[in-house]
């Protein structure tokens, strides 16, 4: 019932200008909504409900799972068997309640005290019942302590007379022992210690060394690409770079060729200044068009 509603499937209501329902058993009252399932509904308007057995009740709501519930405006839910209540509300999680969504949350109010297992438990249930678990725990706490401490006391009276006893002796032995032990430690450590400054002498050579190689090699890919290149096709170059680099220095020596068809190629040797014992060799070849 009205302009462009649409009916498609057995025992379909619908009523509203552009409504439309397809599948069996569905009822859909309001402008634009819009059903594809069974038995699912729709009240409001414009509501799409994809999905079996799902209902929505007010505007701009969209389902597509089964078994779902929703009350309020702009809900979007995916949720199965879900219960989604309260405008702009959530739900993304099967067998769910929903009131509200993140940033966007709801209390639920005057609620019940739980009875079975399952039942929601409301604010003041949670109060009672950590009162009586602190008051449990004192009356505890207090018959313990009574008892432990009059037992301790007992039991230490009758200990320290043989501790004295005990310790005096155990005294002198461990004096003596403690010192052999240090004794042999300390030699231990002594020799270690001077291993060690051995190995970082070593390791500060090796690291020295490897870094001035390092340096060389840099200084050398620096002083061959110093070499200039020919200024125009046709021509060549020969050229020698000089590169500094980390308190190193290098020279370079290369020559170059610009063809007349845009090609280019170069070639390059470098050696180190210091130690010479650095050498980097480089060549390349570019194309240039206009």
């Amino acid at each position: 019932m009205g302009d462009g509603a649409i009916a498609d499937g057995n025992n379909n209501t619908v009523v509203g200008s552009g409504a439309s329902a397809t599948g069996e058993s569905n009822t859909v009252v309001g402008k634009g909504n819009q059903v594809e399932g069974n038995r699912s509904g729709a009240f409001g308007d414009p509501n799409v409900i994809q999905a079996n057995d799902s209902y929505a009740v007010g505007n701009d709501n969209t389902i597509t799972g089964d078994r779902t519930f929703v009350v309020g405006n702009n809900v979007n839910t995916s949720a199965k068997n879900a219960v989604v209540l309260g405008n702009d509300s959530a739900s993304d999680r099967d067998n769910t309640v929903s009131v509200g969504a993140s940033g966007q949350e709801r209390q639920i109010i005057h609620v019940a005290a739980g009875v079975q297992d399952t039942d929601a438990v409301n604010l003041k249930q949670m109060k009672d019942a950590d009162a009586k678990v602190l008051s449990d725990a004192k009356t505890y706490a207090d018959v313990g302590d009574q008892a432990t401490l009059s037992s301790a006391k007992g039991y230490t009276d009758s200990r320290e007379t043989v501790m004295r006893q005990e310790y005096k002796t155990a005294d002198a032995k461990v004096l003596s022992d403690a010192k052999a032990y240090t004794d042999t430690k300390v030699t231990d450590l002594e020799n270690s210690f001077r291993d060690v400054s051995n190995r970082v002498d070593q390791t500060n050579q090796t690291v020295r060394k490897n870094r001035d190689i390092a340096a060389q090699g840099i200084a050398g890919i620096s002083a061959m690409t110093n070499i200039p290149m020919p200024a125009e096709a046709g021509a060549s170059t020969i050229g020698v770079g000089m590169g500094y680099y980390d308190s190193q220095s290098a020279i370079a020596v290369g020559a170059s060729h610009y063809f007349d068809n845009g090609v280019a190629i170069k070639g390059a040797f470098s050696t180190g200044f210091n130690n010479g014992n650095t050498t980097a060799v480089g060549a390349g070849v570019s194309y240039s068009w206009k």
